[in-house]
Parts: structure tokens; C-alpha cells; sequence
């Protein structure tokens, strides 16, 4: 028999989203012989549009339950409470994270989850970005996003939220802080084993996009943070390899033209002034930053609490309309 698998939602008033992904996630899932739970993060949603579930049957969907919180705190946070929740419980099922919108394709969860049981070696399982849908404009600063990314941190950005993981990993993910800031960076970070299966996002189901530059410069800064101690190196590493390029340059062209040898001095304290300083710089954050290892401000599995205000069953019947976690 198949494991019931346990699957994460943040919403943030997408609830008509959220209606259809329910019904074409309970027939594929259905039609796979699968069981499931699910777990929908309100994350300070501003309208009740939690209504719309109501009233559904649905055969492979055995429970949902709708986890509110007590503002909005973004996306990956909103990830971060419910598996910090999901990690309380004393179950062996795997666990899958959703977009609510519809780009991630429901179809697809149950290949995620069929390549995760047939790897037992492997703790969490990524749809890898293929085709994507949204505007040439978006696309072009992902792609930016990416570029940079890559060269700041070390790692490739092919990978959303969209994954199912096993307990292992969600004991060893919510016990650091890491996660409150960026899920995926979090795994990379973590260096538990993952694998990549390659899927197309799909088109939403409903409304507009909400990513702007804004939020994707937000997004892009929180999944670097992750790595802030290879972000620094990297960088200390750049200046340094610049101030030596650039002395020796000063150098060469000292002995290879008529300028006097104090213009030369000059010349190159002007210019290796700069990156050396930006290297001290660097230092003294990736000091920081490895001073901060032995701190943890936050950790999700121990204060997850502070921030959910109710849980609420709404199938397959409402038990709880309104009860408040203290």
C-alpha cells in the first residue's frame, strides 16, 4: 500500500486557485492510487476566500486542513511554519510543497513522488524548471537572477519549491535557520542528498503574476543570504585576485614605457587602493559571518508557534472553525 502523502500549500488569497488545484490534484492522484493530506498555510490572506473549498468530495484527498497565520510573512516563511508544524508530528510520511497557483503542475506530484521512493538514498526531490510561461520581461531578470546568483554563491538556480522530501529532511531542515529565509537554498545548504526531475511549470489558474523586480530582487537576496559565508569568500577571493592582476599590470607598464617610476607609484597606490579595501571589507564579513555559526536568532521547528493564529479543518468536515493556537 502506498504511503499517504502530506502536502504543503501556501496561499496568499488565491483560493480560486487554490479550488481548481484541488479537484485536478485529487483526480490525478486518484487516478494514481494515491492517498493524500493537505495542509494549506493561509499566509495573512486579506480575503476569506476560503469558502470555495467548501462543499467538494474528493477521493484520494482523505483531509484538509487550513493552518492561519497571524500576518503575512511571505511565501518562504509561510513554507517554513508549516513544515515546522508537519515536523511535530510523529509520521513517516513523505511530504510534498505546492504553489497554490497552479504553475506547478498537480499532475506532476506523483512522479516526484515515484522518483523519491524508487531512490531510497535520496531525502528530497525537485521538479527542475523547464518551459516556463510568464512574460519576456520576467523571464529575462530570472535569468539575471540566475547568472548572478551563480557566480556569488556557486550554485545553479534550476529548482522552485515544488519538491517532496522525506521526514529525514524535514527534521534536519527545521532545525536550522536557514529555512526562515529561503527553502530551496536551505536544501542546497543543508547538503542533503537531492535529486532533479525535470518538469514544465505550467499557467496559473487565476489573477496576475505577483512577481515584480521588488520581489524578485527580495527573492534573489534572501536565497543568496543562505550562503552568506561562500557569498564572502568568493568575494575576498575576487578582490584579491584583482589587486594582484592590477599591481602586476602597473608593473609591466612601468618597465615598458617612458613614464617616470613616480607616476608609476602613484598609479598603482590609486589603484590597488580600492580593491584592497574592498577585500578588507570582505574579510571582515566573512569574519562575521563565521562568528555567527556558534548563534542561532531563530530556529523554525522551535518558534513556528509564535506565528500561527488557528487551525481550522475544512474537510472532510469543518470540526473547527475558529481554533486559536496559544
Amino acid at each position: 500500500m502506498s504511503a499517504v502523502l502530506q502536502i504543503l500549500i501556501p496561499v496568499y488569497n488565491d483560493w480560486e486557485s487554490v479550488s481548481r488545484l484541488l479537484v485536478e490534484l485529487d483526480s490525478s492522484l486518484a487516478l494514481a492510487g494515491r492517498d493524500a493530506e493537505v495542509i494549506l498555510v493561509d499566509d495573512g490572506s486579506s480575503c476569506t476566500g476560503s469558502t470555495l473549498l467548501l462543499g467538494t468530495q474528493y477521493k484520494a484527498i482523505r483531509e484538509i486542513q487550513l493552518l492561519k497565520l497571524v500576518a503575512n510573512l511571505g511565501h518562504q516563511r509561510a513554507i517554513a511554519v508549516g513544515l515546522s508544524w508537519l515536523a511535530q508530528e510523529a509520521s513517516d510520511a513523505p511530504v510534498c510543497i505546492l504553489d497554490a497557483d497552479g504553475e506547478d503542475n498537480p499532475d506532476h506530484v506523483k512522479d516526484l513522488l515515484a522518483e523519491l521512493e524508487q531512490h531510497p538514498e535520496t531525502a528530497v526531490v525537485f521538479a527542475q524548471r523547464g518551459k516556463r510561461t510568464e512574460s519576456v520581461m520576467v523571464r529575462i531578470l530570472y535569468t539575471g537572477y540566475k547568472l548572478l546568483h551563480r557566480i556569488l554563491t556557486g550554485f545553479t538556480v534550476d529548482i522552485g519549491n515544488f519538491s517532496v522530501l522525506r521526514r529525514s529532511a524535514l527534521q534536519a531542515l527545521t532545525a536550522g535557520s536557514s529555512l526562515w529565509n529561503h527553502y530551496p537554498a536551505a536544501v542546497l545548504q543543508s547538503r542533503i542528498p537531492v535529486r532533479k526531475l525535470r518538469k514544465d511549470r505550467g499557467s496559473r489558474y487565476a489573477g496576475q503574476s505577483k512577481m515584480t523586480l521588488h520581489t524578485l530582487i527580495i527573492h534573489g537576496l534572501s536565497a543568496v543570504s543562505v550562503f552568506s559565508d561562500r557569498f564572502g569568500v568568493r568575494v575576498l577571493m575576487g578582490a584579491g585576485l584583482l589587486t594582484f592582476v592590477l599591481c602586476l599590470g602597473a608593473i609591466i607598464l612601468m618597465f615598458t614605457t617612458g613614464v617616470s617610476s613616480e607616476m608609476w607609484v602613484l598609479f598603482a597606490a590609486l589603484v590597488v587602493l580600492l580593491p584592497v579595501q574592498f577585500g578588507m571589507l570582505s574579510l571582515a564579513f566573512v569574519i562575521f559571518i563565521l562568528s555567527n555559526r556558534n548563534s542561532y536568532s531563530f530556529i523554525p521547528r522551535r518558534d513556528y508557534h509564535i506565528f500561527i493564529h488557528s487551525m481550522q479543518t475544512l474537510y472532510p468536515a469543518v470540526r473547527n472553525t475558529d481554533e486559536t493556537i496559544s
